[in-house]
């Protein structure tokens, strides 16, 4: 399980880049409203999750699937920390800038 955490991690890893730029961009909008960040997260989620299995990108999922993590699970797990990151991220920004 420990293995399964981290490797999941490493797999997030380059959506945090993407997932600051777009908390960022909902609070230069002045529409930090959680829900909604949430919303468009999961969305652009999905369309992640569909490029990759319509593209070459499937053959980098087999090593999450030796380590016994089906493609739903890790998207599910890599969202549901980009939500906490997400939730943290904003109430943060309401807090300091309320």
């Amino acid at each position: 399980m420990n293995n399964q955490l981290i490797s999941i991690f490493h797999f997030y890893k380059p959506f945090l880049k993407w997932s600051v730029i777009i908390n960022l961009l909902f609070v230069l909008l002045k529409t930090p409203d959680v829900i909604l960040v949430l919303i468009v997260k999961f969305l652009l989620l999905l369309f992640t999750y569909y490029i990759i299995i319509e593209t070459k990108g499937k053959q980098k999922l087999t090593f999450y699937k030796i380590l016994g993590i089906s493609d739903i699970k890790l998207f599910l797990v890599v969202y549901v920390i980009d939500a906490i990151i997400t939730f943290i991220f904003l109430k943060l920004i309401i807090y300091l800038f309320a």
